[in-house]
């Protein structure tokens, strides 16, 4: 399944730890949204979020990797799906422009 990642998880090593299948296709964006380190984990740290906003002047940049579907629940259990991120599907460009839609925690 593909996958929108952005912030720490745009980091192939750290995101195999999770998806050890996890095969990067592309980079990617994402239109009228603005990433903000907006949440605190549960260690103190500051957690990224991707945020809608409705302007056209606003990218957030990723990296879509394609994963195996039973690495997706590890996945979601390792960003806190249902713990302040919800899955929603999304619009990504890849890096020839081409929109592909994805699910996004």
């Amino acid at each position: 399944m593909k996958i929108f990642s952005y912030g720490s998880n745009m980091n192939i090593e750290r995101l195999k730890k999770r998806t050890p299948s996890a095969m990067k296709l592309s980079n990617g964006f994402l239109k009228e949204y603005q990433f903000k380190c907006n949440k605190v984990s549960n260690t103190g740290s500051s957690k990224g979020n991707i945020v809608f906003t409705g302007s056209s002047n606003d990218i957030v940049w990723s990296v879509i990797f394609d994963i195996a579907d039973k690495e997706k629940k590890s996945l979601d259990d390792a960003e806190g799906l249902g713990n302040g991120y919800n899955e929603t599907k999304i619009v990504v460009h890849d890096s020839k422009n081409e929109p592909l839609i994805i699910k996004a925690n």
